[in-house]
């Protein structure tokens, strides 16, 4: 059988379990170019030889003993009538692999965008792209998370991001903007064909204005401060309001606020400006006696190093963007407060019941009141006292309001 490495014979089942090598390749044709190839190592391959468009070509069946004697020709026969309808039987049997490979599932939503957040942290501040992240697990990721980045379209967009902003959680624009950035980059690795977020898409949204911010009026004050005192949210959320009160800078401001901005022995708070915080100076912030006191608190929850306001539960996190809308929901004052009402609230009270100039109270806001750098300059050199009583005016006020 082994003599030339080819034999010819009407196989039988015994003699295919039988059927040996002997350390060379060896064939053995049933019939009807159905044949059996036994390797050195003594493995048994079903081959089917046939013809297809003038060419020699050679069908893999399968190998013995997991496919019989009467498997292989069965296969063969199922073969051959392939080619008698003029069908390739080896194409045919790629075709029907390719078939069984499911296809490759389409990538979600929240898969594109965290290879966004991944390409962020490259390039941004951490706190910058832990907002961001949180952002989109708050708002995006419930309703468009799972759903195929290439199926999403503008008008969906719209509808999650109009109710963000309607339940006051967050700006419809900017989540737009958002999702925009991960369209951009479905589209720049060929997972969509285009961005379903485009001019016309903000235009839409334009049409529902964002309200005024909403603030207390001064008549309201006592009750405000009675519903923070009553508040059950965390320690560092509720001082953080407090401060919000008394300082009044913007919400972004007191959640970057350090430590290392903080020199309590000159009572001076230290703001970066910056085009991000719209600030026109520097400005150097009074310590109030009452003021104080809201940062020694502080300091014996976060230790007085990093954040002086961070995540309760993780202190060397920025606390989140939406922390005061939160605590301000809790306390029952979503509709009557927003983070920055409390600078609206101190520039309508301090003028109309402090009389301090205001200029004076502008260059608190972080505003500009010069016409050129030199004149700035001077007016904060020049007002500065003024500034330290104002403050301290403003926290013996709200500490008049207490009931």
């Amino acid at each position: 059988m082994a003599g030339n490495g080819k034999s010819t014979s009407n196989l039988t089942a015994l003699a295919v379990e039988r059927a040996k090598s002997n350390g060379k390749q060896v064939k053995i044709f049933d019939g009807g170019g159905l044949h059996l190839i036994i390797t050195p190592a003594e493995g048994k391959l079903w081959r089917l030889a046939y013809r297809f468009g003038g060419k020699e070509k050679t069908l893999s069946i399968g190998a013995y003993p997991v496919i019989t004697l009467a498997d292989a020709r069965d296969r063969a026969i199922d073969a051959k009538r392939l080619l008698s309808n003029g069908v390739d039987p080896s194409a045919h049997k790629q075709a029907e692999k390719l078939a069984d490979v499911p296809a490759p599932a389409l990538p979600t939503f929240k898969e594109v965008a965290l290879e966004i957040i991944a390409q962020k942290r490259l390039r941004c501040t951490e706190s910058y792209v832990d907002g961001y992240l949180r952002s989109l697990e708050i708002h995006l990721f419930p309703a468009l998370g799972d759903r195929p980045v290439k199926d999403i379209g503008a008008l969906e967009i719209m509808k999650v991001c109009k109710h963000a902003e309607a339940s006051g959680q967050y700006m419809a624009h900017k989540l737009a903007q958002r999702a925009g950035e991960v369209f951009d980059h479905a589209v720049l690795t060929e997972r969509r064909e285009s961005n379903p977020i485009n001019k016309a898409t903000h235009k839409a949204l334009s049409r529902h204005q964002q309200k005024s911010f909403a603030a207390i009026t001064a008549a309201e004050l006592p009750e405000f401060m009675r519903a923070l005192r009553e508040y059950r949210g965390f320690p560092l959320t509720k001082l953080m309001i407090e401060f919000l009160l008394h300082v009044f800078v913007r919400t972004m401001e007191a959640r970057r606020l350090e430590w290392s901005m903080i020199d309590m022995q000159k009572r001076i708070i230290t703001i970066p400006g910056g085009r991000e915080l719209n600030r026109k100076n520097v400005p150097l912030i009074p310590i109030s006696d009452q003021v104080a006191g809201i940062l020694e608190k502080a300091e014996g929850i976060t230790g007085g190093h990093g954040y002086v306001f961070p995540m309760f539960r993780d202190h060397s996190r920025m606390a989140s963007e939406n922390v005061i809308t939160a605590a301000l929901r809790g306390m029952g004052y979503h509709e009557q407060m927003t983070g920055h009402g409390f600078r609206s609230l101190a520039r309508t009270t301090i003028q109309e019941a402090g009389g301090f100039h205001g200029d004076v109270i502008e260059l608190q806001l972080g505003h500009s009141v010069a016409r050129n750098d030199v004149e700035a300059a001077y007016k904060r050199v020049e007002y500065w006292s003024e500034r330290v009583r104002m403050m301290q005016w403003w926290s013996d006020y709200l500490d008049s309001k207490r009931s």
